[in-house]
């Protein structure tokens, strides 16, 4: 029987390993245990995607690499809940040469999205890239974005200090229309724009301002208006809708040392989560200097104003140079400060929105990429665009992607790996050694 035994089991062990194989490559289940998920999107984002009623076929060019199509089979179960119709294709490349040419199919391991009669080729395999290119074909309405440039404004894509080119890099996709229009050069703002932008302008234009402003606004448009503490100036117009004034000086929060930062004019802004254009952001966008916008009288009527970013209580609006020790002093103001706000009214069936605010150093390249800088800036352009699901996806933030050790228990880590665990070794051995002297002299 033994002998039997022992003749068969290489061929049992044979068949368990065949069938170990097979059963992988057609079976397959994971648990997976996680704090955050690997898709955080906007509630608008979800509405883009659920709203899809095509068939959407995910084509995967790939040659004799189960793993990678197993890898891409996971890459789309997140996705899934949102876009159940999603269907995935696999396509040996040697095989459809014709397919290869026609979507220039180039690697192994590329994708083809198809939606309808639609589709994007995709180089990468990630969540974030398919979803990102769904909401880019999904978006069926052109937006136009205008920055109004010729009145000391921020520039636009130039290479100077203070540009928000950053800003527009990444606000650029398909359906979204970038351009400028010189204030010296119109006389009216043009009427099929969705969005104007009008960055910190200075004072030498103002009348002329002002009235393009007025027109503008008239006609139901949507605007962000931004100015700085270089040259604090809010348009008549402005002042006349929302019933807001600029506080003198700037604005210094004593809340910004407890982030690391020297500068009291850093300022951490407090978000109003009440709002749909903040009710998504999870950071705290970093103004580097901000000017205080109060309330002086209530907005005109039809009008809803609303504050978006405030200073913390240790907060005031400082009107002496910022520099050495400085306090509150009797003229000044104590936070939290107003330094952005959100108007809105029904227009037409529509709603018409106009945000101000008292930064504009925020979207240029040294800010930016500053905590909730990035978030806000497409929280902020898909609001007031009316962008459908328009906001690029950025990743979270892992809330254990780092350590915070004070210095003695930096110094008690330390230890422990360098001594600690290299000592406790020749403890071990001692220890046995002992054992085994014992035992034997027994």
């Amino acid at each position: 029987m033994s002998f039997r035994f022992s003749r068969l089991f290489p061929l049992f062990c044979v068949i368990v390993l065949l069938l170990g194989g097979w059963v992988a490559l057609h079976f397959q289940s994971a648990i997976e245990w996680r704090d955050q998920p690997i898709l955080q999107l906007t509630k608008r984002q979800q509405q883009t995607l659920q709203a899809i009623k095509q068939d959407v076929v995910l084509d995967v060019y790939i040659s004799g690499n189960p793993k990678l199509v197993r890898a891409v089979q996971n890459t789309v179960i997140p996705i899934k809940q949102w876009l159940p119709q999603l269907t995935l294709k696999i396509i040996n490349p040697d095989t459809h040469p014709t397919l290869v040419q026609k979507y220039n199919i180039t690697r192994n391991g590329q994708l083809y999205l198809h939606i309808g009669d639609t589709g994007q080729k995709i180089d990468t395999i990630a969540p974030e890239t398919i979803v990102q290119t769904l909401l880019d074909l999904s978006t069926h309405t052109e937006r136009q974005i205008i920055h109004l440039q010729g009145s000391g404004e921020r520039a636009f894509l130039a290479d100077s200090g203070g540009s928000w080119r950053p800003l527009y890099e990444q606000l650029r996709q398909p359906k979204v229309s970038l351009a400028v229009a010189e204030l010296g050069k119109i006389i009216n703002l043009p009427e099929t724009a969705d969005l104007v932008v009008v960055a910190d302008p200075d004072t030498s234009k103002a009348e002329h301002l002002n009235a393009a402003l007025k027109t503008y606004l008239a006609q139901g448009g949507n605007l962000l208006y931004t100015t700085d503490t270089q040259h604090p100036f809010l348009p008549k117009i402005l002042q006349s809708i929302s019933g807001l004034h600029l506080l003198n000086g700037t604005v210094v929060d004593m809340a910004s040392q407890q982030l690391g930062f020297e500068d009291p004019r850093i300022l951490p802004a407090a978000i109003n989560e009440q709002t749909e254009l903040t009710q998504s952001l999870q950071q705290l966008p970093i103004l580097p200097g901000a000017v205080a916008i109060t309330e002086e009288r209530a907005p005109e009527k039809d009008w809803k104003r609303t504050v978006l970013l405030q200073s913390s209580p240790n907060s005031w609006n400082e009107q002496g140079e910022v520099s050495g020790h400085i306090a509150l002093d009797a003229q000044e103001t104590r936070g939290p400060l107003p330094v952005a706000w959100l108007l809105t009214r029904e227009y037409h069936a529509r709603q018409q929105s106009i945000v101000i605010m008292g930064d504009s150093d925020i979207f240029q390249q040294q800010a930016f990429g500053m905590a909730g800088n990035r978030a806000f800036a497409q929280a902020l352009f898909t609001y007031l665009a009316q962008v459908e699901g328009g906001e690029r996806l950025n990743r979270p933030n892992l809330k254990d992607q780092y350590i915070q050790l004070s210095t003695t228990q930096t110094y008690w880590w330390a230890g422990l790996q360098l001594l600690g665990l290299p000592l406790s070794i020749f403890l071990l051995g001692w220890y046995l050694r002992r054992r085994i002297e014992k035992r034997y002299q027994a």
